[in-house]
């Protein structure tokens, strides 16, 4: 487990920090649509990152500290798809949802406008 993991705060909500969540989805676009059908219609799709199917190192550098980019790796373990929720998203899922598993709570180098 990684020890970057924070207690669940929905901390995307409110803050500087990104929720980091893995699953199985074959596209992008499915990623989104079970956000819209989890979170609503308001969440923001500009505020997510979604890495599919694909070596996450190169974006997850993008946007977090080295240690941090590896502990998000390590965490995703078999999943083949990353979601970065950022701040402001909207999206309150926290645990999860039944396709995607809470992997911990990181603080983003870049943030989003």
């Amino acid at each position: 487990m990684c020890t970057a993991k924070l207690a669940l705060t929905i901390a995307s909500m409110n803050d500087g920090t990104a929720d980091i969540y893995g699953g199985v989805f074959d596209s992008q676009p499915q990623v989104f649509a079970h956000l819209w059908e989890k979170a609503g219609p308001g969440y923001i799709a500009d505020r997510v990152e979604v890495i599919a199917n694909q070596d996450p190192t190169r974006r997850l550098r993008h946007w977090f500290a080295e240690d941090d980019a590896q502990a998000i790796e390590d965490e995703l373990g078999m999943f083949t798809t990353c979601v970065i929720v950022f701040a402001n998203a909207g999206v309150a899922i926290g645990e999860g949802t039944d396709r995607l598993v809470y992997l911990g709570t990181f603080a983003p180098l870049r943030t989003l406008p």
